[in-house]
């Protein structure tokens, strides 16, 4: 197999089942995020020791499968770890072969929406992944929840800006991307989920059930920050800026096109700003350089 084309423009094209190669079968681990047609991302701390042979599994799938075919319905491509960052737990691969996406409109290999900005509280998010991979089911999943906190942990010895989710997840879902809905922009890498087994046993409280929608994940920022130099040329992204009723958007933005780009935003989201006033606004914000690029 030489390049594997994917006819998609979705984050459930982004999100693949992350596995190694044990006895010549597929051994699943958690979910890797493609970042680009060569490039991938995951979490450090689902790599297994001994450096065995790893693999993404691309399902290709119709709804209503049976879950006794989802195993016979993918294609495996190797995967080479690049780097891995403990301190950020993110690790980055490379496949010797591509895996194209086509959008709707013929476009191939759009460019990776990315957002680097703070989030915003409550902001909706979705995350892709794979949560029931110990109960042998294969099947990809979204779940939906917000951005309930922004936390810096200290990994380390190493500030790591983290996201505190209120979306469930499972161990699956680890080196999955979560996602703003509001813009399709990536916003992290899902790494864990608050574990309340743990802490009860830990606190002997008995109070605390076992579900919980408290996930954590890595900011973008980091990623974009630790991607090697090796892959940049691989990853082609569209920063998207912040974007809600209350917006000027002034401070955010330095060319026109990148104005072309959010007035495409904020006509998708019903925004409620003409192009005419929005231009006008980020005129007056940033007044000449503008009129010169017009």
């Amino acid at each position: 197999m030489s390049v594997l084309r994917l006819v998609a423009d979705t984050w459930n094209a982004r999100g693949h089942m992350l596995g190694f190669l044990r006895n010549g079968q597929f051994a699943p681990l958690g979910t890797v995020t493609l970042l680009g047609p060569h490039t991938w991302v995951t979490c450090a701390h689902l790599l297994p020791p001994g450096n065995p042979q790893l693999a993404v599994a691309i399902i290709q799938v119709e709804p209503w499968t049976p879950v006794e075919k989802l195993d016979r319905a993918f294609n495996s491509m190797l995967l080479e770890v690049v780097e891995v960052h403990e301190e950020l737990d993110l690790a980055f691969l490379t496949s010797a072969h591509p895996l194209v996406l086509s959008a709707p409109d013929g476009t191939e290999n759009p460019r990776l929406r990315v957002r680097t900005a703070t989030p915003e509280l409550g902001e909706d998010v979705f995350v892709v992944g794979f949560p029931f991979l110990d109960l042998q089911r294969l099947n990809r999943s979204q779940s939906h929840g917000n951005v309930s906190s922004l936390l810096l942990t200290d990994n380390f010895g190493v500030r790591v800006r983290t996201l505190q989710l209120d979306a469930m997840c499972h161990e699956g879902n680890s080196g999955g991307p979560v996602v703003s809905s509001r813009t399709s922009a990536l916003l992290g890498i899902v790494t864990g989920r608050f574990d309340p087994t743990t802490v009860r046993r830990a606190v002997s409280f008995e109070g605390l059930r076992d579900s919980t929608n408290l996930a954590f994940a890595v900011s973008v920022h980091h990623v974009m920050e630790a991607l090697p130099d090796k892959l940049r040329d691989d990853v082609a992204t569209l920063e998207n800026p912040r974007v809600g009723r209350d917006w000027s958007g002034a401070s955010l933005v330095t060319s026109l096109g990148q104005v072309d780009a959010i007035l495409a935003i904020m006509a998708h989201h019903r925004i409620g700003v003409s192009d005419e006033e929005f231009r006008r606004l980020f005129a007056d914000s940033v007044g000449k350089q503008l009129a010169d690029e017009d």
